[in-house]
């Protein structure tokens, strides 16, 4: 098929990448002309990275994962040593 470009598949190493290829995603459909402003394009996750708010597209990220966890009653272990609540302080003496 002429004029088809297959997919490209790549590996994100490092953070730098991660925020260059997310810019890339949201600001395409402006970029095309399909909308004024990132958080206008309604199958974006833009929203969501930038404030948290719910969207049409739902992303893994810590606010859903903390939304999650609220609903069903918990935190996990990480949420809970940022937060203070769960494992207490260490006993004087132990090994961390």
């Amino acid at each position: 098929m002429s004029g088809v470009v297959p997919p490209v598949s790549l590996n994100i190493a490092n953070h730098r990448q991660f925020v260059e290829k997310l810019r890339y995603l949201e600001r395409n459909p402006v970029k095309r002309g399909l909308c004024a402003r990132p958080d206008d394009w309604q199958w974006s996750c833009f929203r969501q990275y930038a404030a948290g708010c719910e969207g049409r597209v739902e992303i893994e990220c810590e606010w859903t994962a903390r939304a999650r966890e609220r609903a069903a009653g918990r935190l996990s272990p990480a949420a809970q040593a940022r937060t203070g609540l769960g494992w207490g302080t260490p006993k004087k003496g132990t090994m961390l």
